[in-house]
């Protein structure tokens, strides 16, 4: 007895200087993806499902505004986003109901407006790689006291992603502008990027402005498309002959393009023409005329795209080969208001649709882009 129980306490002794066993390892987590089902089949995850690009000439609603109290303005497409003016009619204190700005921007392949900023006067808008450029042509605040007897406008620049805007020019009254890589180039000034003293460019009541790595070139009323080295020196008058409002200008490495018409009459309305001329100078080459109430340009690839008729009015997009050639339609609206241009087609902006006895809103303003 006295040897089974010295026995037994050293089996004990033993096994209690050993520890308690170790736990077995945690199960690896379980993927309810990837882990068979009751049934013990593979699921197998779908393939990425890339959107199938869209046919050409395809209208697609990519946005709608629910703020129905404002007009579009103009519109550019730079890093990825459409970015867009409208026009607001707003109260001063004097009172004097008077037009003044919104800026929105969206993603270009579609997606809710982003509201920015109320800007205080009309304004046009251009773009770098990095940045958003506004002129802003006055500020309504200073409308009733002294100071308004004086320019109350400015230029700013905003990032593209992101950040607060910052003024590089104030106490003017722009209303044309275009930028380069050093240069923000306004109506008759220029002023470097980072801010500074406008300096007279040598461009005279431009309608339109556009600039290369060179020359600045702009149209005024008259039907002239002229140039002035950014070195400076004298105007150089390319092309004449237009009809009197060259309202809208856009670049290729070697031509300058216009859209011109004369307001004059509804029968000049209709005789607007698209045309062009080498930047070196030369015989004006006119690529398609009997276009009605011609506008906005644009230049892409092989072709040149012009838009037709009064905002907000019935109106169309037309495609013009840049050498010339019969116009096609590519895109019509009853209330056509702005129009852009990138790599995958074209943008532009609707007014809606309206009843007019009695007055109603039956469709929201909305955002369309028209593949190519």
């Amino acid at each position: 007895m006295l040897r089974r129980a010295l026995l037994a306490s050293s089996v004990v002794a033993t096994l209690a200087a050993c520890g308690p066993p170790p736990s077995p390892p945690p199960p690896p987590p379980v993927d309810p993806i990837a882990t068979p089902g009751p049934t013990s089949t593979p699921v197998v995850r779908p393939p990425e499902v890339t959107k199938p690009r869209p046919k050409a000439g395809t209208r697609e609603r990519i946005a709608a505004r629910r703020d129905d109290s404002d007009s579009w303005d103009k519109m550019l497409v730079a890093g990825g986003r459409l970015w867009m003016l409208t026009e607001v009619n707003r109260w001063t204190s004097g009172p004097m109901y008077v037009p003044a700005a919104r800026l929105l921007s969206m993603p270009a392949s579609g997606g809710e407006l982003e509201k920015h900023m109320d800007l205080e006067g009309l304004a046009a808008i251009a773009a770098d790689d990095a940045s958003l450029w506004v002129a802003v042509t006055r500020d309504l605040g200073a409308m009733n006291t002294p100071r308004a007897k004086s320019p109350t406008g400015r230029i700013f620049r905003m990032p593209l992603r992101g950040g607060a805007p910052a003024d590089v020019v104030t106490g003017i009254e722009p209303k044309q502008i275009a930028v380069d890589r050093e240069r923000v180039w306004f109506d008759g000034f220029v002023v470097p990027k980072q801010g500074g003293t406008p300096a007279p460019s040598g461009v005279k009541a431009p309608l339109a402005i556009a600039v290369d790595d060179e020359s600045v070139f702009f149209t005024n009323k008259g039907g002239k498309i002229l140039r002035v080295a950014k070195t400076g020196g004298a105007q150089t008058v390319l092309g004449q002959g237009l009809p009197d409002e060259p309202s809208a200008i856009a670049l290729d490495d070697t031509h300058v393009y216009v859209s011109a018409v004369t307001w004059t009459s509804s029968a000049t309305q209709e005789q607007g023409v698209v045309a062009r001329v080498p930047k070196a100078g030369g015989s004006v080459e006119v690529l398609a005329k009997g276009i009605a109430t011609a506008r906005g340009l644009w230049v892409s690839g092989d072709d040149v795209f012009v838009v037709t008729g009064r905002s907000g009015r019935p109106g169309a997009v037309l495609r013009i080969p840049k050498t010339g050639g019969e116009p096609v339609r590519i895109a019509e609206d009853g209330t056509l208001a702005h129009v852009t241009v990138d790599e995958e087609g074209i943008l532009y902006t609707s007014d809606g649709t309206f009843q007019k006895e009695p007055f109603a809103r039956l469709t929201p303003p909305v955002v369309f882009r028209v593949w190519r």
